[in-house]
């Protein structure tokens, strides 16, 4: 019996060092999955780029509003865009002006590069600019180039759009007013429910007026306008906003949304919106005075 068990234990012991052995052998071709892994796996399947307007901003600083006529600063400058780039096949130009991007305005500008990289390459973004106190709106392609690092592909929502289905994308909930390609004029006393969302230019205004001597109906305006083929909206206006105080003009932004009588919001021009938008409302004004705008 005690042989017996002896043998038992060296037939174990010997099973048990092949398995070690062969072990060792296949180790090194071996690649244990772990969690870093499969992390990386599921980085790579994130675009590793992101839509480029191929220009950078800069911020809108005192000295470079009132070297532009801007009394109050907002948005961002543009520098030079760089050669064959989105920008420059669009027509900006260095010291141009951004102030919405699909139709709601740039508050910040080092939110520029972020809110642009936000696209897929290819896609179609919209932007309204201005040039010596000209609204000029444009229209841009993005490129593609690498996310910025304080916003990786994996932290960042992609928007990919579909050229054929949705010509204009613009973030849920607002409408590109640049897309309406024309304007129209009103009174001041029109867009009163929209200044008086900021108190500041609430002040603002009643200031100007009173240095003028003038009231909200004396204070002509022009404003984007819906054409005569949209069934419920035809002749409305909506941001952004010029009106003449004489001595200046306060240009106002905000952002826009349009729903139909069921409550459905439509953020661009298709058939189903002409047909069926019915409300328009605006809100978040952003607002600025300058001197040389040309109407």
């Amino acid at each position: 019996m005690k042989f017996r068990h002896l043998v038992d234990m060296m037939t174990k012991n010997i099973h048990i060092a092949s398995i070690f052995l062969v072990l060792q052998l296949i180790a090194p071709f071996a690649k244990p999955i772990i969690a870093g892994d499969v992390a990386g796996q599921e980085q790579q399947q994130v675009p590793i780029n992101c839509g480029s307007a191929g220009v950078q901003v800069t911020p809108m600083t005192g000295p470079v509003a009132n070297n532009l006529g801007l009394v109050e600063s907002y948005g961002a400058i543009f520098e030079r865009p760089e050669r064959g780039s989105p920008a420059a096949k669009a027509g900006i130009e260095a010291s141009d002006v951004v102030t919405t991007i699909n139709g709601i305005p740039l508050e910040k500008s080092n939110d520029f590069r972020r809110i642009i990289a936000a696209w897929a390459p290819g896609s179609v973004v919209y932007l309204n600019t201005w040039r010596d106190g000209q609204l000029m709106p444009r229209t841009l392609t993005l490129g593609s180039s690498p996310c910025p690092k304080q916003s990786s592909a994996s932290s960042l929502t992609i928007h990919r759009s579909n050229t054929e289905t949705v010509p204009s994308p613009v973030p849920a909930g607002a409408f590109n007013t640049s897309q309406l390609d024309q304007r129209g004029p009103l009174l001041l006393r029109g867009i009163v429910q929209l200044i008086h969302q900021s108190t500041q230019l609430k002040i603002e205004v009643n200031s100007a007026l009173a240095a003028l001597g003038k009231t909200v109906d004396e204070v002509m305006c022009t404003g984007e306008q819906f054409s005569g083929q949209w069934n419920n909206l035809a002749g409305v206006r909506v941001a952004p906003y010029a009106c003449n105080f004489t001595n200046k003009w306060l240009l106002i932004e905000a952002t826009v949304a349009i729903t139909g009588p069921d409550g459905k919001v439509y953020d661009s021009i298709t058939p189903v919106a002409i047909a069926s938008a019915a409300t328009v409302a605006e809100r978040k004004p952003i607002w600025a005075w300058t001197t040389k705008y040309r109407n």
